[in-house]
């Protein structure tokens, strides 16, 4: 496979890429310090159109997740620190503007997982579906040799002012022991089922698609 070159500064752990909704070919990168990058790509030719920062957060945010959702003619975005065992993940969502690169107050709100329940990441990445809804994907990391385990869960809706309403308990929707989760994708407008891609450190990385099931309890 031809490799596809990334002019000037690179991003530094790159955790995220998201297409913008409504422009072909134009992208939105972030880096898990939460420097992000808006890209074109054509004919395997990458150009960076501009670079910008997601609002300050809490300044442990380690950010895993980027997502782009249109709510009524109006663009939000969404971001996740992941969290860390005792430490929820917190849930970022502004309103963006792409033509500036810049964003309106940001609402956010803490949220941990059930499951897995041991050196966990509370949200290893994040998807919004079609009619709305949150999707959140969590994973178990001790190290570079494991185990991992993860697990994605329904944690509520993107309402129309860009809030975040979460369930009382999220409902999980699948399972992946061995594996950690660290992207996700709905393949289709239904989101009946999801691209999960795995980065599992020494034993390397899997793609694999997935029935997105009735969450647990529903």
């Amino acid at each position: 496979m031809d490799s596809i070159d990334w002019p000037g500064e690179l991003p530094v752990d790159l955790e995220a890429a998201e297409p913008v909704p409504g422009r072909n070919g134009e992208f939105i990168a972030l880096a898990s310090d939460g420097k992000g990058f808006h890209f074109t790509l054509k004919d395997r030719r990458l150009k960076v159109l501009g670079t910008f920062q997601v609002p300050k957060g809490d300044p442990e945010d380690n950010y895993e997740g980027f997502a782009l959702k249109k709510v009524n003619d109006r663009l939000f975005a969404v971001w996740a620190d992941r969290g860390q065992d005792a430490r929820p993940a917190t849930l970022y969502s502004a309103e963006f503007s792409v033509s500036k690169l810049s964003f309106k107050k940001p609402k956010a709100v803490p949220f941990r997982v059930p499951y897995p329940a041991t050196h966990v990441r509370h949200t290893s990445d994040v998807e919004i579906t079609a009619d709305d809804r949150v999707l959140i994907s969590a994973a178990s990391d001790p190290g570079d040799e494991g185990p991992f385990d993860s697990a994605v869960y329904e944690a509520g809706v993107l309402r129309p002012d860009g809030s975040i309403a979460l369930s009382p308990v999220p409902a999980k929707i699948g399972d992946f022991p061995g594996h950690k989760i660290e992207a996700m994708t709905c393949l289709s407008r239904s989101c009946g089922s999801l691209l999960y891609g795995t980065d599992d450190e020494a034993a390397g990385g899997r793609l694999r698609i997935a029935t997105r099931n009735h969450p647990e309890g529903q």
